[in-house]
């Protein structure tokens, strides 16, 4: 199970694969279209960084596996 520490929102949650979509922290903008993103969980934090669409700020991403 995955848990999303900041910028994000898990859409699937297949074991030990999840999808995602980035939230924006300032404006709150989800990443749209039929679009996601994956990443393995592998029992430890998952970081990076990405920059909003909608407002142009900075945001981190952070999920624990």
């Amino acid at each position: 199970m995955a848990f999303v520490l900041t910028g994000a929102v898990i859409v699937e949650d297949r074991g030990s694969l999840i999808s995602y979509r980035k939230r924006c922290g300032s404006c709150g903008y989800i990443e749209g279209g039929s679009t996601t993103s994956s990443a393995p969980l592998v029992g430890a934090v998952s970081v990076g960084s990405f920059t909003c669409q909608k407002c142009r700020s900075i945001n981190e991403l952070r999920i624990q596996g």
